[in-house]
């Protein structure tokens, strides 16, 4: 709840839309590892946000939730990027008239994904008290290329 208590190093914020650090959006932690992270200079960083976009790049139509999970947790252990975070029971959602809409992408969703849906994508990597996400939104055209 909305408080006066000024941020400390260690807390967690959490919004869900319309906050951002220069080009990053949605969470933010007061700590050292997070500064650096938000400045862009961390390899992790970088293949964090490269494996997303891979990751939008191989969704097909007909495909499930749980497809598309476990490409994510192929490119994940080949990117060496540690545990996967765990405080979250999926890594993407389908979007639309409200802020999270099926389908689900996670390793227990059967929903199908279709032509023309649009979808987050948004795995979250929680490095050294920091936790980032990198979200991107795509909509599936007739092929999804």
């Amino acid at each position: 709840m909305p408080s006066d208590r000024q941020l400390a190093e260690g807390d967690y914020l959490w919004t869900d839309f319309r906050s951002t650090f220069g080009a990053m959006r949605r969470t933010g932690t007061a700590s050292p590892a997070a500064a650096i992270l938000h400045r862009g200079r961390s390899n992790v960083t970088r293949l964090c946000a490269g494996l997303t976009l891979e990751l939008c790049r191989s969704i097909r139509p007909g495909q499930t939730g749980r497809d598309i999970y476990r490409t994510f947790e192929r490119l994940w252990g080949t990117a060496a990027l540690g545990q996967v975070y765990g405080a979250a029971s999926r890594i993407g959602h389908g979007g639309g008239l409200e802020v999270t809409e099926p389908p689900s992408i996670a390793s227990w969703s059967e929903e199908l994904i279709e032509a023309g849906m649009i979808l987050h994508l948004e795995p979250k990597l929680e490095r050294d008290g920091a936790v980032f996400q990198f979200e991107e939104i795509v909509q599936g055209r007739c092929g999804w290329r």
